[in-house]
């Protein structure tokens, strides 16, 4: 071995040395670029994502005040039909009180409040019934601790059967009434429930029931948001691949009459539950007020008489 080449070895460690010291400065600049473009993107990701907070803040609102102006709209058609005559009828308001309405439950109860203060302003009064439990709540919308202490629901089941043997002991036999059930649709004793309402409206001949369904989700949208259904009146198409509620297909099973309208079901997103509930209303009202055709008496003189 010739004594340059422990030279050449050594110089070799030495340039593979300093090559590989450059390829590492190399990587540790471009990871520092890459951790620097890191840094600048989560900064504005976090940036878009308030943003985007403050957009659904926004929409949030928007939302809430289309609501109230929407619910604005239904109550003032319902003072339009509502009259010193009509309101000394029977008003029951039946309210599923679970922990599954949180939400909705408030709504409905300052629809109710706003809606038994123009009833009692022209003669009359109305019911509230809380149900969910084996023994419902009967509320008085007029008391301020009542009404404040019921907002907070029962946070029980949805057993609506014991609160229909209730609504039977305070429906009028001959006078006109008018029954709202409000639910996020679910209901533990449908087929019990079914039964005793179909004895009721056999009972009581002047009943007008409705339902109102409203969903309280986290995304509307993908529910029933902008959905609204009168199962009666056909009014609007059922938005589709909905499946129906277990309330709406109680409702659709129930036996009428044939000269008399089927209960309808009005089904929305929560924040329109109050809209719902004053529509409700109002289409009963109309119903009830539209004048009974009678198929005229034949003249006494008339052949065969």
């Amino acid at each position: 071995m010739s004594a340059s080449e422990p030279n050449n070895t050594a110089r070799d460690i030495l340039r593979l040395r300093d090559e590989f010291a450059r390829r590492a400065e190399r990587e540790n600049q471009t990871a520092r670029r890459l951790e620097e473009q890191a840094r600048a993107a989560r900064a504005a990701a976090q940036q878009l994502e308030q943003q985007a907070q403050v957009m659904q803040q926004a929409y949030a609102l928007l939302q809430k005040d289309e609501a109230e102006k929407r619910t604005s709209e239904a109550a003032s058609a319902f003072d339009t039909v509502l009259t010193a005559k009509n309101a000394k009828r029977n008003f029951v308001f039946m309210i599923d009180g679970s922990g599954s309405m949180q939400g909705i439950f408030e709504r409905a109860i300052d629809t109710i409040y706003e809606t038994s203060k123009k009833i009692a302003a022209k003669g009359g009064s109305v019911d509230v019934i809380i149900f969910g439990n084996h023994t419902p709540v009967m509320l008085d919308i007029n008391n301020e601790s009542q009404r404040l202490y019921a907002k907070k629901g029962l946070n029980s089941g949805t057993d609506m059967a014991p609160s229909l043997q209730g609504l039977a002991g305070i429906l009028p036999s001959n006078k006109p009434a008018h029954v709202v059930v409000v639910s996020d649709g679910d209901i533990f004793d449908k087929q019990k429930s079914q039964e005793q309402l179909n004895a009721i409206l056999a009972s009581f001949p002047k009943v007008q029931l409705s339902t109102v369904v409203a969903h309280n989700s986290a995304q509307p949208q993908r529910v029933y948001q902008e959905v609204f259904y009168t199962s009666a009146a056909q009014a609007q198409p059922r938005a589709t691949g909905l499946r129906k509620t277990q309330m709406e297909e109680m409702m659709d099973g129930l036996t009428v009459a044939n000269d008399r309208a089927k209960p309808s079901v009005t089904v929305v997103a929560s924040a329109d539950v109050g809209l719902a509930i004053a529509a409700t209303l109002t289409q009963q009202l109309e119903q009830a007020n539209k004048p009974v055709l009678r198929r005229p008496k034949p003249p006494k003189n008339a052949p065969g008489q």
